[in-house]
């Protein structure tokens, strides 16, 4: 009786003394740098640094339909839900930190049948039994690390809310800038079809007065030349065959899998155990001692580390996600950009090769009018210099065609097909198979 007093009193001792050193157990904080800052800006913010301005200071661009653009953008986007799930994986990670603050205790039941050996004589029987049981674990923080770790955790989950709101800031930034652009070329597509408009009436009136023999074909053929020169689809099933696309698909998939595993590690598990023994005994013919049985696991508490497990999960299948979709966006931006390449090369290559032809068929009569001496040398020699020169952008499409029609064939993963496309082998695979 003594010395379980004894021992508990010791255990009991070595408890105190345990927190008394956790409690005295300080370590110096490091503090961040100091950043000498000036004390005011060479220019005055727009929104005088409120963040109450900011809405209204979006509104001076485009009123009321930049903010409500913005509004849709920063509900949709990938990048603030790519931001949104880091900060729930990093609530997840303060979760588990403090979670290692608590003691852990599950619960066991087992049942085993099991034989020993013998000979035939004294052979004992299979026997069952039955054993239950809680199993408790609890680290004492002696020195703070798990405190620290608590308080690391809870500064990341700041940090991480920080980087969510510079998503939106960033984001909302980049919807001004391309509605900016956006007015702009509406407001450039008016000027320029002002500007078209004069050349093709000065066709009309050139046409008009060669028909009547007041100008001459030169003339005309200048005249549609300037013209000509002024004015120079996939389904998306082919996306799938995009091989970043493909590996970001698998990731949803794995990390739905994983969202799965971590959920069913909340409920008990059962495993299967059995054992045989062999010794010097069971060679001379004599019953081999063997047991098995399954046994149930039960989670009781953890102070909601499982849990923070499943957020974590949860969180990185939200970033996956959000990935998946900036993927196929980019992938979408990417062929849309290729089809319009391509189309408007196409085009200009008409336009530009009618120009050309006007060009020469211009310097063609101004010749015959420097030989008949209609036209001076100089005269002669601009036209001629005009002809080279159109065939210039002539070359330039035509590159340009070639080149952009590259990327159509690159953008839906032009040349990858995932049921015969071989792949190389792993190095684990060759060693295995050298064996």
């Amino acid at each position: 009786m003594s010395s379980v007093f004894e021992t508990t009193f010791a255990s009991l001792a070595l408890i105190d003394v345990s927190l008394c050193l956790s409690g005295g157990a300080t370590f110096p904080a490091l503090r961040p740098a100091d950043v000498k800052l000036s004390d005011g800006w060479l220019v005055a913010l727009p929104h005088d640094g409120k963040s109450s301005e900011r809405v209204a200071w979006w509104g001076t661009f485009g009123g009321l339909l930049l903010v409500t653009l913005i509004g849709l953008a920063q509900e949709g986007t990938p990048t603030v839900a790519s931001a949104a799930a880091d900060m729930e994986r990093a609530r997840a990670t303060l979760a588990s930190a403090k979670a290692n603050l608590f003691p852990v205790l599950d619960g066991s039941a087992a049942v085993t049948r099991s034989a020993t050996n013998g000979d035939a004589a004294n052979r004992v029987g299979a026997a069952m039994l039955s054993s239950g049981g809680l199993d408790a674990s609890w680290e004492i923080d002696l020195f703070g690390k798990n405190r620290q770790t608590s308080d690391a955790a809870g500064l990341r989950v700041q940090g991480r809310i920080d980087d969510w709101y510079d998503a939106r800031v960033s984001l909302a930034a980049e919807v001004a800038d391309y509605y900016v652009q956006y007015r702009a070329c509406r407001q450039l597509e008016n000027a320029y079809s002002v500007e078209l408009a004069s050349p093709r009436e000065t066709i009309r009136a050139t046409e008009i007065a060669a028909a009547s023999g007041l100008t001459s074909s030169a003339d005309l053929a200048l005249a549609r030349a300037r013209a000509v020169s002024s004015s120079s689809t996939l389904p998306a099933q082919a996306l799938r065959q995009r091989p970043d696309i493909g590996a970001l698909e698998r990731e949803i998939a794995a990390s739905a899998a994983e969202v799965v595993a971590a959920k069913a590690d909340l409920y008990p598990s059962l495993s299967l155990a059995g054992s045989v023994a062999i010794n010097s005994s069971t060679l001379t013919g004599a019953a081999l001692p063997w047991s098995f049985g399954p046994t149930l696991t039960i989670p009781l508490f953890d102070g909601g580390s499982r849990r923070a497990t499943v957020m974590r999960a949860i969180a990185d299948h939200d970033t996956a996600a959000a990935n998946y979709k900036s993927g196929v966006l980019s992938a979408v931006a990417e062929v849309q950009t290729a089809l319009l390449r391509t189309d408007g090369t196409r085009r200009r290559i008409g336009d530009a090769g009618s120009a050309a032809r006007n060009y020469r068929t211009y310097f063609n009569s101004v010749d015959k009018n420097w030989r008949a001496g209609g036209v001076s040398l100089l005269d002669r020699e601009e036209a001629r210099r005009a002809a080279p020169s159109s065939e210039i952008p002539l070359i330039e499409i035509r590159r340009d065609a070639v080149r952009y029609w590259i990327a159509p064939y690159q953008a839906p993963g032009g040349g990858w097909d995932a049921p015969s496309s071989p792949v190389p082998v792993g190095r684990s695979q060759i060693q295995g198979n050298s064996l």
